[in-house]
């Protein structure tokens, strides 16, 4: 946790919407993705290298591959969701007690029921040569006392950092045409 102006910022290392997925189902929907799209890749890569001038074969090689990691990608998922589960049950317990530390009165079960409900996208050109990209979502998380309390969560794409403090998206302004009754 830092102190950045009069903003505390919690850093955890998982996007918490993906976290609260994986405790309610014990799977992590992004995780299974990006596994089966990088094999599903590397075994078409391997396919053209086999049978280059085959177009039917190519295909026939890339419908195997891809049914074999969609299986055993879910299948492995399945498996050792019990424990997954656990463990994402563990993190939010671990988040909530840091969310208390900054004011928003919440536990897991309560975390269990956030929603996201506002992502925005900002290219930062300022460190170094390559630009980052910043995600920063809006998230609703309902609390103990208050309703419920929004939360930003920062995030620069490519990273495993998240940053998640207390934040509202700024309104935007609305300008209207006066009438000048001269």
């Amino acid at each position: 946790m830092s102190e950045l102006g009069d903003t505390m910022k919690i850093n955890v290392n998982y996007e918490l919407i993906s976290k609260i997925g994986e405790a309610k189902i014990g799977i992590n929907v992004h995780r299974v993705g990006k596994k089966m799209a990088f094999l599903n890749g590397v075994m078409t890569a391997v396919s053209f290298m086999i049978t280059p001038n085959d177009p039917k074969q190519i295909a026939a090689h890339i419908l195997y591959s891809f049914s074999l990691i969609s299986f055993q990608s879910l299948g492995l998922e399945l498996a050792g969701s019990r424990r997954q589960k656990e463990e994402a049950n563990e993190s939010l317990k671990e988040l909530s007690c840091k969310l208390n530390d900054i004011n928003v009165s919440t536990n897991s079960s309560l975390l269990m029921e956030a929603e996201s409900y506002k992502t925005k996208y900002k290219i930062n050109f300022n460190d170094g040569i390559i630009p980052k990209v910043i995600q920063n979502k809006y998230i609703m998380v309902p609390t103990r006392n208050e309703g419920e309390v929004s939360l930003l969560q920062e995030h620069i794409i490519g990273t495993r950092d998240y940053d998640l403090s207390v934040g509202e998206p700024m309104k935007a302004k609305q300008y209207r045409l006066a009438f000048n009754g001269a």
